[in-house]
């Protein structure tokens, strides 16, 4: 879920990017890295075959990124983007929330003798925590800021 979110404010909360060729194991990602990642942190994958997603780090060794999740494994030779992310407290609490938030579609309209009621429909979850994620929203996606460095288009998915 915290994956959809950010993606729903364009801010990924990224440190900077690692972009070339890595190996997805099962309990994570092996390669030579040169941004820093702590255990405790996030890190968000992109540009793989089926393990795009932002995941927790549980350990991280030289050349080795151990995650709280298990991976698909893939071994390829196309490029792939690794962001370190450090969401703050207060934003994983508030995806912790939304995880647990249920549509509530509500009333659209009712009539009950001479009165009547209409309601918005505001059941799902960008509606419902709106305001709240406001906080956090940004205008343009921040990944594209830091991959300015590498010539490489998020949109696309390529190298210009």
């Amino acid at each position: 879920m915290i994956y959809e979110v950010m993606n729903s404010i364009n801010n990924h909360f990224v440190d900077g990017a690692d972009y070339g060729t890595f190996q997805i194991v099962s309990d994570g990602i092996t390669g030579s890295f040169s941004e820093t990642y702590i255990a405790g942190m996030y890190v968000m994958i992109e540009n793989s075959k089926i393990n795009d997603g932002i995941y927790l780090i549980t350990e991280v060794t030289s050349g080795k990124i151990t995650v709280d999740t298990v991976l698909n494994i893939e071994s390829t030779s196309d490029p792939i983007l690794i962001f370190p992310c450090t969401p703050p407290k207060s934003f994983i609490d508030l995806t912790t929330k939304i995880s647990g938030y249920t549509e509530k579609p509500g009333v659209s309209s009712e009539k009950l003798a001479d009165h009547s009621i209409s309601f918005k429909d505001g059941g799902s979850w960008e509606n419902a925590y709106s305001s709240k994620l406001n906080t956090y929203r940004k205008i343009y996606d921040d990944r594209q800021t830091v991959l300015k460095r590498y010539n490489y288009d998020i949109n696309t998915k390529s190298r210009w």
